[in-house]
């Protein structure tokens, strides 16, 4: 019986010639499988995944009580769903809870009384998982202008792997690459954690970081980060500018005492 469905699925496919459709879905999300057909003959409907092995079978409809249609893949078992009104020909599956296991490519194969339908539906399923807003933090707060700091930019649960771009936002430059070191690591279900870490001076300027994907052009951007608002107020001052200040201050001092004792 395991091998039906192969056979099933391959008698199909090496008959006709099929167009891919391809679709995209989110981890944890879920997605429409299009499948219909005109032809009122219909007595089994099948969607399958294909594997290297043997296809996986996500649903099966039966007109009349068939042990095919009993044949779930325990994966997919409280997942999919028919969607449509099977009776007027409409075999359009919902895959949901989607993980990235869920990639490939899927065939809804339909047999009519006499001969297998021609249905067209060759579907290739990508699944994204969307990272997190990016968060920027900064260690210490005793911080003084023009001095040399680190920001932390971190965002989890993505894929596929994604890059890093530093922005300052008030002249809406990027960051050079020696001030940037950025290290990608593997979490849960395989998907990604990025953190980054920017080496900058401080200054009135907004800093923003962007998550950003050339496959997905799915990019998440950071709240702006102001490194001089988060300044000891006493301290937003640098050493070589109190240096300057210092002369100055002790001549008003030296001319007001001068006056006072005359």
């Amino acid at each position: 019986m395991k091998t039906l469905f192969l056979r099933l699925l391959m008698s199909v496919l090496s008959a006709v010639t099929v167009s891919e459709l391809k679709v995209t879905g989110t981890h944890r999300g879920e997605i429409i499988l299009p499948c219909s057909s005109k032809d009122r003959s219909i007595t089994r409907a099948y969607w399958q995944k294909q594997t290297s092995s043997e296809p996986h079978v996500l649903k099966a409809f039966c007109k009349t009580p068939h042990n095919d249609c009993e044949r779930i893949s325990p994966a997919y078992i409280n997942r999919s769903t028919f969607t449509g009104n099977l009776q007027q020909g409409n075999y359009s599956l919902k895959l949901r809870d989607l993980t990235l296991a869920d990639e490939g490519h899927y065939y809804c194969v339909l047999q009519g009384e006499t001969q297998w339908i021609d249905t067209g539906c060759n579907i290739e399923v990508k699944v994204v998982a969307l990272y997190s807003e990016p968060k920027i933090i900064i260690s210490r707060e005793d911080l003084r202008l023009h001095e040399e700091v680190n920001l932390t930019c971190s965002s989890s649960s993505g894929d596929p792997k994604a890059k890093v771009r530093w922005i300052n936002q008030t002249d809406k430059s990027d960051f050079a690459e020696e001030q940037v070191m950025t290290t990608l690591g593997s979490g849960e279900h395989g998907i990604y954690n990025i953190t980054s870490v920017l080496r900058t001076k401080v200054s009135q300027d907004f800093i923003i970081c962007q998550i950003f994907n050339d496959i997905t052009e799915a990019n998440k951007t950071s709240k702006p980060f102001n490194l001089f608002q988060r300044a000891t107020p006493g301290l937003r001052t640098s050493s070589a500018d109190n240096e300057k200040t210092a002369p100055i201050v002790c001549y008003i001092l030296i001319v007001g005492l001068s006056l006072f004792y005359k």
